[in-house]
């Protein structure tokens, strides 16, 4: 019995022991359990936060890279807008060139067409009469080239229109003129003062920058008979105008009795202009001479240079321009011009060059009476190239057109040649 007693307290013990191993065991089993998953939550945290700083840095570095290939993109594009306005601008400059050069290539193909034309009139007057009357050419040498000046390829100034060929075309022409002259004297001199003053008109009204008008041409009918009209309106003279020009002179006659026989070479257009000026001297109110004025040497030489001028620039295949004519203030005076404007010389240059010539002594008065303390002119050669606007009816005076709502319209040129008139008045007027 005790052996059984031992046998089961042995049990016991055993099995307590073995109890406490395992409890022990287990308790440390639970101990290791506990520090490995907390190792193992540790090392996941700090995994996660390596992982999100990672993809920080991965979206930083992207955002930098787009940011950089942003900036690069925009300086590219800002670039190539920068191109492309450059070009379009020298696309619009070079359209403006394109049109500026066929507007050049039109003009040269009319002055090549003019030169032609007056080539081949004076090809046909460039004769000669012997004392028997038999009509006789030009000497050939001097005009078989023709169709080199006709085509204007290989020619040398020097060699094919020296002086001696421009004095023999300037001999035979006086000569034919004046062969001419002597059988319709009256007739080509009624033509001529009529174109002078259609000239004269015309030159006026373009200076101010306005249309020209039928009613600017009434004044003709007032210093010329119906007939002299109709024989200006067969002439080469009328023929060289343009067609709104020709137009307004043509209704004008229509509207002139057949039966009309007004006085030539009746008082000036701008009697009422002069008289505005009645305490000037004598001379001051001589009017533009009607007709042709008398020829002298001087405006002979200078109607050669003029026609060297134009030749050579013709034979150059260019236009004559002002600057080409300004040179010749240099040896000439501005009386040499305005007498040259009245001949026959004047009228027989082409419309280009007549209406250079006119507006180089339009700049000339101009400057001549704003820097001057005279007027070197007349009254009416100052209103008649529309240096200083005329006298509108009503007023005695440009004293008197000065205060009138009339003058605040004209342009600031006008006003001060007009002030600069007003003060020439009271100088002249006073005491």
């Amino acid at each position: 019995m005790d052996l059984d007693n031992n046998d089961n307290i042995l049990d016991d013990d055993i099995k307590n022991s073995f109890y406490q191993l395992l409890k022990k065991q287990a308790t440390e089993f639970e101990l290791f359990g506990q520090r490995l998953q907390s190792e193992i939550q540790n090392s996941y945290q700090e995994f996660i936060k390596l992982q999100e700083k990672q993809e920080q840095q991965n979206l930083t570095q992207i955002n930098h890279e787009k940011t950089t290939d942003f900036q690069k993109s925009q300086k590219i594009i800002n670039e190539i807008t920068k191109l492309s306005n450059s070009q379009t601008q020298i696309i619009e400059s070079l359209k403006a060139r394109v049109e500026e050069l066929e507007n050049e290539s039109f003009i040269k193909d009319q002055d090549i067409k003019k030169l032609r034309k007056d080539l081949e009139l004076n090809k046909l007057r460039i004769k000669k009469f012997d004392t028997k009357g038999k009509s006789i050419e030009i000497v050939d040498e001097k005009l078989k080239d023709y169709d080199e000046i006709w085509n204007y390829e290989g020619l040398n100034w020097e060699d094919n229109v020296n002086e001696n060929f421009l004095n023999s075309l300037k001999t035979t022409h006086d000569e034919s003129s004046s062969s001419y002259s002597s059988n319709n004297n009256v007739s080509s001199s009624q033509i001529n003062q009529i174109h002078a003053r259609v000239q004269k008109i015309i030159n006026r009204r373009e200076n101010l920058g306005k249309k020209v008008k039928k009613k600017n041409f009434k004044i003709l009918a007032k210093d010329f008979t119906r007939n002299d009209l109709i024989q200006y309106t067969k002439s080469e003279y009328f023929n060289s105008l343009k067609d709104n020009i020709k137009g307004n002179i043509n209704k004008l006659l229509k509207e002139i009795p057949s039966n009309s026989s007004m006085t030539t070479h009746a008082k000036s257009a701008n009697s009422t202009s002069s008289h505005s000026l009645n305490h000037f001297s004598s001379s001051q109110f001589n009017s533009f001479p009607q007709g042709n004025q008398e020829t002298t040497p001087v405006l002979e030489k200078l109607h050669s240079q003029i026609q060297q001028i134009v030749i050579r620039k013709g034979i150059l295949d260019c236009r004559v321009r002002l600057k080409d004519l300004k040179p010749l203030k240099s040896f000439y005076t501005i009386n040499n011009f305005i007498q040259y404007t009245k001949t026959s010389q004047f009228n027989s240059l082409d419309n280009n060059t007549q209406r250079l010539m006119n507006l180089l002594i339009y700049e000339t008065l101009s400057k001549e009476l704003e820097q001057r303390s005279v007027m070197p002119q007349n009254l009416d050669e100052y209103i008649g190239r529309g240096v200083i606007p005329e006298l509108p009816s009503g007023y005695k005076n440009y004293t008197e057109y000065e205060k009138s709502d009339m003058f605040n319209k004209l342009n600031r040129a006008l006003r001060r040649r007009v002030s600069k008139l007003v003060l020439l008045e009271k100088r002249l007027i006073i005491p």
